[in-house]
């Protein structure tokens, strides 16, 4: 049986013609220098690593949650929760709940002199959906951030935790507590 190719070539001269094009490029192919007169030395670099037993320095970030009303991480839950650091809103001067709340999304804060007027994901968030340390508060005060450690928003349904809300979701602002550590020493020198 006999093979056809398709240039009439017969099919050694197409085998000896594959066979020196292949072989061409490793005749061309470029020989590795021994020489190291262009090699460049770098010096020995030593890397120490410590663990950080102590809180975040900086901004904290947190991993729970209170406004779930359970042990479950922030990742843990299958709603969005937004967790707001008071400590840097008030870096930049803001000292009330809706200029803090302005910046995140899915909320709408304004202010006028009726009271604040807060929407989460569209729904207007009442008296009913604002919490402080996860018990209900009036939603009809401007609120401070004198003693804010940080607001937790709970985006979506959450009446199965909190009861009757909206579906928006809910804010918690939870309070400092004091922790009794020393912050500062005064030594006497003689």
């Amino acid at each position: 049986m006999k093979l056809a190719c398709p240039l009439n070539f017969p099919l050694k001269t197409t085998a000896l013609l594959v066979i020196s094009i292949c072989s061409s490029k490793v005749l061309y192919a470029e020989e590795i220098s021994s020489s190291t007169e262009y090699m460049a030395v770098l010096p020995t670099i030593d890397v120490v690593t410590t663990q950080e037993t102590a809180n975040t320095k900086g901004y904290v970030g947190y991993e729970e949650a209170q406004a779930t009303r359970n042990l479950l991480t922030i990742k843990e839950m299958p709603q969005t929760i937004d967790v707001i650091n008071i400590q840097k809103n008030k870096n930049y001067g803001t000292n009330d709940l809706s200029s803090i709340l302005e910046g995140n999304a899915g909320v709408d804060a304004t202010y006028d002199m009726r009271g604040e007027n807060i929407y989460l994901r569209g729904f207007q968030a009442d008296a009913n959906d604002i919490y402080r340390d996860g018990i209900r508060e009036s939603g009809q005060v401007r609120r401070s951030t004198a003693n804010i450690e940080r607001v937790e928003i709970l985006k979506g349904p959450s009446s199965i935790l909190y009861g009757r809300s909206n579906g928006g979701g809910v804010i918690n602002i939870v309070s400092k507590f004091a922790n009794f550590k020393t912050s500062r020493n005064i030594w006497f020198l003689e």
